[in-house]
């Protein structure tokens, strides 16, 4: 098995490398734009540049995730997890909006892409993002949306499934 540092460089799917300090530039780069995120959604409501909506929230999260979606191994794992965490505790201070749905979709097949590429502890905690954030979005959305918030994930829970996380 290789090292998490050594994934990281290689790009960990065989992509072209990154130097330890491309690694650095981008972890602080997706640092900042999840600080951004959490800092506007704690100004929310507010005159001051807080969001409004979660759909303000998820055209934000947009960004990362696109960059995630190309980031080696090791960072998409971290950052999903951060970003899948964040986006579905910030859900109940709106009112529900399918906008929710592509964007976690777009989570899913992430996270699917990568129950086959990671060690067991990254597994358990990926498991446990999506079932709390399926949780909560089925708190939330539980009247109009309820069937499709309690399918969130679902790919993912099945990939989960098919391999021994203890």
């Amino acid at each position: 098995m290789m090292s998490r540092k050594k994934e990281a460089m290689e790009g960990g799917d065989g992509g072209q490398g990154l130097t330890p300090r491309q690694l650095t530039n981008l972890a602080t780069f997706l640092d900042t734009r999840l600080l951004q995120v959490s800092r506007r959604f704690n100004k929310k409501f507010s005159a001051d540049d807080g969001y409004t909506s979660f759909r303000q929230i998820a055209s934000d999260a947009k960004p990362i995730l696109e960059i995630l979606e190309q980031s080696p191994v090791y960072i998409r794992v971290q950052y999903a997890l951060t970003l899948t965490g964040s986006l579905f505790s910030y859900l109940p201070a709106f009112p529900p909006t399918a906008v929710l749905f592509p964007l976690s979709r777009r989570l899913d097949t992430l996270f699917v892409g990568l129950c086959g590429r990671v060690d067991s502890t990254s597994k358990v905690r990926i498991a446990s993002v999506v079932n709390d954030a399926r949780t909560i979005a089925v708190r939330v959305y539980n009247r109009e949306w309820s069937i499709q918030a309690g399918m969130l994930f679902e790919d993912t829970i099945e990939e989960l499934g098919k391999t021994t996380l203890f």
